[in-house]
């Protein structure tokens, strides 16, 4: 018999186990694709590498008038709600 028309038995076990095989080569090339985007987007053009997080919201101090003027100058405290830090469409 010809090595082309060999009948080739698989039985159902392997069949599922070979689903299965398929389906996580395709969910880890998908997931190999989101680190690579995930690298170019948050990659920095001095070298400097920043992971994309949440940066919580604070009190922030702020001085306002001019600073030859120090009696002019007026400090208040404004509310900074949270931030995405090196994300997407930061």
């Amino acid at each position: 018999m010809d090595e082309l028309n060999k009948v080739i038995v698989i039985h159902p076990a392997q069949i599922n186990l070979l689903r299965k095989f398929e389906y996580v080569s395709a969910l880890l090339e998908k997931v190999d694709d989101i680190i690579k985007t995930d690298d170019e987007i948050t990659r920095v053009t001095d070298g400097q590498h920043v992971r994309a997080h949440l940066r919580r919201g604070h009190w922030h101090g702020f001085c306002s008038g001019k600073r030859d003027e120090p009696d002019a100058q007026k400090f208040a405290y404004c509310w900074l709600p949270q931030q995405i830090i090196g994300g997407k469409y930061s």
